[in-house]
């Protein structure tokens, strides 16, 4: 299964490669206008959301900006492949992947981020420290996850980059929501239309999560559960 996915993700990854970035802005703008507009956007105060990479990707700048401009609450990822998380993380943790969600209250905070090793804004280690986590014990959780993929098939399956992140945290947030007894939050895969796999069923473990829809350029596609 390992192999097969790495073969998807390298034949899918060329196909973004050849992407213009003006398809991929209008693209992105798209998508943004899409959310904006969606009764599920409307009804959420609390979403998180991937900070994009600088090329081959969905863009979600204009995005995020607008999820603090329309007063909501505006929270995105920092992930550690080593050792331990940010004291104040409340996340899934073992030594090799961790991720957190962390609220960024302002635009020009937003734009303040420096960029990781793939070149994604994150905030950093002392800024972590500071910032609210999405899943802390006072804190309701989350009511929408935004999030990134290499692709998706029809089946809302999803492929991600291998690290297992995301899976993982969508249980804990999960896991969180029952806790206070609220609805889980509702998760979207964002993507560009090259990212749907239209003749493709992706392979699938057990710890692999589905979305509950699918947004591109074109709209929303949700699944029936």
């Amino acid at each position: 299964m390992k192999t097969a996915k790495k073969d998807l993700r390298r034949g899918v990854l060329r196909r973004l490669n050849g992407l213009s970035d003006a398809a991929i802005q209008d693209q992105s703008h798209a998508v943004k206008q899409h959310i904006c507009r969606s009764d599920i956007y409307k009804h959420s105060t609390r979403i998180s959301l991937y900070l994009s990479m600088p090329l081959g990707e969905l863009r979600t700048d204009e995005l995020a900006r607008q999820i603090i401009s329309d007063g909501k609450q505006l929270f995105v990822p920092i992930t550690r492949t080593q050792g331990q998380p940010p004291r104040n993380t409340h996340s899934p943790t073992n030594a090799h992947k961790t991720m957190s969600m962390l609220n960024i209250p302002s635009i020009d905070q937003l734009e303040t981020l420096n960029r990781n090793k793939w070149g994604i804004p994150e905030p950093d280690l002392a800024q972590a420290h500071t910032l609210h986590d999405a899943l802390s014990p006072t804190s309701p959780g989350l009511d929408l996850i935004l999030t990134p993929a290499v692709a998706f098939d029809g089946s809302f399956n999803r492929l991600g980059h291998g690290m297992g992140f995301y899976d993982g945290y969508i249980k804990a947030a999960t896991r969180h929501a029952d806790g206070f007894a609220l609805h889980p939050p509702t998760i979207l895969g964002l993507a560009l239309v090259e990212q749907i796999l239209h003749d493709i069923t992706l392979p699938t473990d057990t710890h692999d999560e589905q979305m509950d829809a699918i947004v591109t350029s074109e709209g929303f596609k949700w699944s029936v559960k």
